[in-house]
This record gives C-alpha cells, sequence and structure tokens, in this order.
C-alpha cells in the first residue's frame, strides 16, 4: 500500500510528514512548514490524482489473479491515500494548522466529497 502511495505521490507524503514533525516542535522552535512548497504541491496534486487513481485501479485489475483480492489492496490504498490527504487539507489538518495562508491554500484543494466520490468510484466492481 505505502510503496503504491510512494510511487504515485511520493512528494506529497514527504512533505506531508516532514510538515507534521514542524508543527510537532514546541512553541518557541524555529522549524515551519513551507507554504510555498505546499501550494506548489496541492497544484501537482490537482493536476495528477483522478489519473494516478485510473492508474492503481488498472493495476489492481490487472496484476492479481484474484479480482476480489485486488480491489481489497486498491481500497486500502485509496484510503490510506483519503487519509494522508485529510492529514493536510482537513480542518485540523497541517495547512489548517498553518495560519491564513494555509487556511487558503485549503479553500483551493480538491473537496473531500469529490475525492470520495472518485475513490467510490473506483471500488465498484
Amino acid at each position: 500500500v505505502e510503496e503504491e502511495l510512494k510511487l504515485h505521490f511520493g512528494p506529497f507524503i514527504a512533505f506531508l510528514k516532514k510538515a507534521e514533525l514542524a508543527l510537532a516542535q514546541p512553541a518557541g522552535a524555529a522549524a515551519s512548514v513551507d507554504l510555498s512548497e505546499a501550494l506548489s504541491l496541492m497544484r501537482d496534486f490537482a493536476d495528477r490524482w483522478k489519473r494516478a487513481i485510473e492508474t492503481m485501479h488498472r493495476d489492481a485489475v490487472t496484476n492479481f489473479g484474484n479480482l476480489e483480492r485486488g480491489m481489497e489492496i486498491l481500497q486500502r490504498t485509496l484510503s490510506q491515500l483519503l487519509i494522508y490527504y485529510t492529514r493536510l487539507t482537513g480542518t485540523d489538518g497541517v495547512l489548517a494548522k498553518s495560519g491564513p495562508r494555509g487556511v487558503e491554500i485549503c479553500r483551493e484543494a480538491i473537496s473531500h466529497p469529490s475525492f470520495i466520490y472518485e475513490i467510490k468510484m473506483k471500488l465498484k466492481l
């Protein structure tokens, strides 16, 4: 699951984990979230996410002899992607905790209902 996500969303996931560590620092620490990088990654994500999900779906259908098993793995993969996306863009996510500019970036993000809809469409047999 993680390897498949890293293949398609590696920089996005790495940024999220780095940003979470930065926000976990004590209040006086110098670490902060690079919102310019966040904006760039969010734009890249918006541009590629549907194609990446389609590729993962195609791979799950063709690479597993058992379609049910392939769809189970796809479900876990897409669920983990949704978790990562929510940790970054959700109301308690990294961007929301990064101040007004982070909140503004969240407003431009793919909506969670749209994201969930696409996931559900790919998981239908």
